[in-house]
């Protein structure tokens, strides 16, 4: 007699958003305590972007096979799916009593955060105003990217429209929803939220995590160079390096111009049902 071998899909929690908010935090203090393995790729965007998928069960439960016997809670963070309809509707369909997780930051201070970041990156090369006008105009899909970042910068902060959905979507009572300024101020606090609802032994934090800042971002010039200078050994390789930064060829910071005044007033009118979102969590 043939046995079927049945694939179930390990994944339970998922930290779905929202971007710059504080998500990476997050999936580093979780992955601390003993019942929870998040996964080893950070955003595997499994649900959202179309070559991910077609990678499978298999590849997507692999991201947690360091997992031991005692671990009840296996998560993952990717900010698309906050803010991607399709990604919710497919958590909701093949993950079994999904818990979901938001984390949300001022939404004006977010979308300038996010922008900030993406510039910084160099991967948006656009004023602010020219930018959002880009947004609106833009084919929404997480298969279209920007090496792996998305430019949803309006997008990513309207918590009037997402947060409601996927509390519709999963139910109020398997969302949490916390904020990225209580996550840095008290995490102690927050992660106490976090096993609560996730039914999980208290545990204490002995250290701060704080991940993938703006403000550390630097962008590469002469890439090439790098490679070349890679494999050499280290007593030949450290006086070019120095004689690179010495004449600019290195590392540099991109700032991003700063918005209007005019722009962020308008900012501030559109964001306001979003902001009255963000003061009721």
């Amino acid at each position: 007699m043939l046995l079927m071998l049945i694939r179930v899909m390990k994944c339970n929690l998922i930290v779905a958003g929202f971007a710059k908010c504080g998500t990476s935090s997050l999936h580093e203090y979780l992955d601390l305590h003993p019942q929870v393995c998040m996964s080893s790729e950070k955003e595997p965007h499994y649900f959202s972007v179309t070559k991910k998928r077609e990678r499978g069960l298999d590849w997507y439960n692999s991201l947690f096979e360091n997992a031991d016997e005692q671990v009840s809670v296996f998560g993952e963070s990717s900010t698309s799916y906050a803010v991607w309809e399709p990604s919710l509707v497919r958590i909701r369909q093949e993950v079994e009593n999904p818990k979901m997780i938001l984390i949300l930051r001022d939404p004006l201070e977010r979308l300038l955060s996010h922008y900030r970041w993406m510039y910084a990156l160099g991967k948006e090369k656009l004023s602010l105003d020219a930018a959002l006008r880009a947004e609106e105009r833009s084919v929404v899909s997480p298969d279209v990217h920007r090496g792996g970042c998305y430019p949803w910068y309006r997008r990513t902060s309207n918590y009037s429209y997402f947060i409601p959905l996927t509390e519709m979507i999963f139910g109020r009572e398997n969302v949490l929803l916390l904020k990225s300024e209580e996550l840095a101020r008290s995490p102690q606090e927050v992660l106490d939220r976090c096993f609560d609802f996730l039914n999980l032994q208290p545990f204490t934090l002995n250290n701060q995590i704080r991940s993938n800042a703006t403000v550390d971002k630097r962008v590469g010039r002469f890439s090439a160079l790098s490679r070349v200078l890679q494999p050499m050994p280290g007593i030949v390789k450290e006086p070019l390096k120095q004689l690179r930064d010495i004449v600019g060829l290195g590392a540099r910071k991109r700032v991003a111009p700063m918005p209007s005044e005019t722009t962020l007033s308008h900012l501030r009118a559109e964001l306001e049902l979003d902001f009255q979102k963000y003061k009721e969590v």
